[in-house]
């Protein structure tokens, strides 16, 4: 999750944000059957803040340790900031969160859950949809044929 001068917003706004992912994460150890082969890492990126925004994120994850810090040397935006913490993990699939969002305590469980679902062989019926034919291209958007859980139709 990028980071940038979290004392502007206010580090209530951080603090909620940061509860919600770990709530998520714990929902989902619990809840989801394999969890024992789950390593649900969270990664923070300092993007180079002038406040004490890297110390707070130091202090948060010095108390957890499935939480890593990465702290850009200069301030290179969100995309690098995305990009410099998915090069410090080696994890199967991220989830992407900014600091001001909330994450439901399902949405990672939901997730996992969709990712680990086989795929139909029948291509006709696919059980989600990427819109446009781009090659090479990351989709960040999923369009499921399966309704989505109400807490998530509304999470923004």
């Amino acid at each position: 999750m990028p980071v940038y001068n979290a004392e502007v917003r206010g580090l209530p706004v951080l603090e909620a944000t940061l509860a919600s992912i770990e709530a998520s994460r714990e929902y989902c150890l619990k809840h989801y059957p394999y969890a024992d082969q789950l390593s649900l890492d969270i990664v923070l990126v300092d993007d180079a803040s002038s406040d004490a925004t890297a110390a707070y994120l130091h202090n948060w994850a010095s108390q957890r340790p499935h939480v890593h810090v990465v702290t850009q040397p200069t301030n290179q935006g969100v995309a690098a900031a995305r990009n410099a913490g998915v090069a410090q993990n080696q994890a199967q699939a991220f989830f992407f969160c900014d600091a001001d969002d909330r994450y439901l305590e399902p949405h990672i469980l939901t997730g996992v859950q969709y990712l680990n679902r086989p795929l139909d062989p029948n291509l006709a019926n696919p059980i989600y949809r990427l819109l446009g034919s781009y090659p090479a291209a990351v989709k960040t958007a999923i369009h499921m044929a399966d309704p989505i859980h109400p807490y998530l139709a509304r999470a923004d």
